[in-house]
């Protein structure tokens, strides 16, 4: 991804950025949802709990960028 990233300028760069961080947003949120769904850690799973709205919100804005 950096050699993708370095060989792009302008708005080539900023679409190509903000589709890879919109695509690594939902997965992370998948993630972290199934984390939450299976972990018996009480100590991460209020970790992951905390961080799930992060990750949403963090999702919503790079998918507001998009537009």
């Amino acid at each position: 991804m950096v050699d993708k990233m370095a060989a792009l300028t302008g708005s080539e760069f900023d679409t190509a950025y903000v589709a890879d961080m919109r695509k690594d947003h939902k997965m992370d949120a998948k993630e972290f949802k199934a984390k939450s769904a299976k972990t018996k850690d009480t100590d991460i799973k209020g970790f992951v709990d905390k961080s799930i709205p992060v990750v949403g919100e963090h999702l919503k804005r790079i998918t507001a960028m998009r537009k």
